[in-house]
């Protein structure tokens, strides 16, 4: 839990710097954080993982019922590695 609630809390922090209102979500149903800027919102879901000492890649998993109920144009996957 400390994981994933530190990559949305550095990609809240990118995208306040960038000049976006960013909202945190209080319960996860596949949409993190919601965004909004001159007026356009949309949503962001974040994915974070880290890499253990004995291993060279990366793996996320993403649930197939909530990928596709948020799949339009306004929802937006970053993926942040450790």
């Amino acid at each position: 839990l400390f994981c994933g609630t530190a990559g949305e809390y550095a990609v809240a922090s990118g995208l306040l710097f960038w000049g976006y209102n960013v909202a945190v979500m209080s319960v996860d149903k596949g949409v993190d954080l919601v965004c909004v800027k001159e007026n356009k919102y949309f949503h962001v879901q974040v994915k974070t993982t880290t890499v253990s000492d004995n291993a060279d890649t990366y793996s996320f998993k993403i649930n197939k019922a909530i990928f596709q109920t948020n799949n339009n144009s306004d929802t937006f996957y970053v993926f942040v590695m450790r």
